[in-house]
């Protein structure tokens, strides 16, 4: 008899229904979180600002676009 955990090679998670075997489980996502955070505090305030200037183009570029708001 098979195991209950075990159905056709997937794995049944509590929280998750049926995944992959092959699934990240959550001690490899948390370490990705913590992985990108650690990146992120290391970045420089100059790289911080190209990634933010196009970014805040992009915004102007998308408002004009839409326009002003009509009242009421």
């Amino acid at each position: 008899m098979a195991s209950p955990l075990l159905i056709s090679g997937d794995v049944l998670g509590p929280r998750y229904g049926k995944i992959s075997p092959h699934a990240p489980t959550d001690d490899l996502l948390l370490r990705h979180e913590v992985l990108a955070w650690l990146a992120l505090l290391c970045r420089s305030t100059a790289a911080m600002n190209a990634e933010i200037l196009p970014l805040r183009h992009e915004v102007a570029v998308l408002r004009r676009q839409v326009g002003a708001p009509k009242p009421g």
